[in-house]
């Protein structure tokens, strides 16, 4: 089995199903708040046992649903 790449910077391999710890890293936020976001459905889980993982796709989509823009104002 092949190593994974822990470190997200550069040029990311990020695993399919991703770990509480993986995910606040690629956020850049607390254990503590990706816990919360995963608990209140804002980013959706899939249970393994105990185990509590992310896709990577819902967290990219969860990434683009949350990005704003300012609009400059006529």
């Amino acid at each position: 089995m092949e190593n994974q790449d822990k470190s997200y910077q550069g040029n990311p391999q990020i695993p399919q199903l991703l770990s509480a710890l993986d995910v606040a890293a690629i956020l850049n936020v607390s254990r503590s708040y990706t816990y919360i976001l995963m608990q209140s459905g804002d980013i959706p889980t899939v249970r393994l046992g105990k185990a509590c993982r992310v896709r990577q796709q819902d967290l990219e989509d969860y990434i683009e649903k949350n990005i704003h823009s300012r609009e400059k104002n006529p």
